[in-house]
């Protein structure tokens, strides 16, 4: 059974069960700061190259650049919307930014995928209706990592004093969920919905 077609049958099995979130928290005043996001973009394009992505599998290593960078897990639904102007478009959360070599470390691209992600990569989806919180980073990725369809995305940059600035960037405006350190810290505004039903109205 190929892993699609098993995605399929477990989300079958589980269509009834309590619906499944992770918890995604935008930081708004980032995100809306034109200055800053565009201070960002001109950091990255100054110190790495383009991105580029890829349908993350269990092999996927294979044709990673043995190269330092910056790479990131995104979520892409399959949900699509045609607009008028432009062929149908996915939405994609980013789940995870991490790097690869530093000033102490000489880790590529390559060998961080193969050694911590490619064994979680396809994982059993049925461990995301498993109750129990994950408690340690290897739990989150086990967990997540098995959400599909997933996407890896990756920059290389060949000044490793850049790499951890620039991930911490990302990490900061992003948010992603399954990142723990340097996510920025919220106030959380509470829900209201935009109309209330009244009883009394007919």
């Amino acid at each position: 059974m190929s892993n699609s077609e098993h995605i399929r049958q477990v989300l079958a099995l589980h269509r009834d069960d309590p619906a499944i979130g992770l918890e995604c928290t935008i930081p708004l005043h980032l995100q809306m700061d034109v200055e800053f996001c565009s201070a960002i973009n001109l950091e990255i394009a100054a110190s790495a190259t383009p991105w580029e992505s890829f349908k993350a599998t269990p092999t996927l290593w294979n044709q990673i650049p043995a190269k330092c960078g910056i790479y990131m897990f995104l979520f892409e639904s399959t949900l699509r919307l045609t607009a008028v102007t432009s062929v149908p478009s996915a939405f994609q959360w980013v789940l995870y930014v991490g790097r690869a070599g530093s000033p102490d470390s000489t880790k590529t691209l390559k060998d961080r995928y193969r050694a911590e992600y490619s064994k979680y990569i396809g994982g059993d989806p049925n461990q995301l209706w498993d109750a129990t919180h994950p408690r340690t980073r290897e739990d989150r990725l086990k967990k997540y990592l098995s959400i599909y369809p997933l996407r890896y995305w990756f920059s290389i940059i060949e000044d490793r004093y850049k790499i951890p600035v620039i991930e911490n960037r990302l990490i900061k405006i992003l948010n992603p969920p399954l990142n723990v350190a340097g996510r920025s810290r919220l106030k959380i505004m509470q829900p209201e919905p935009a109309f209330r039903s009244d009883e009394n109205d007919e």
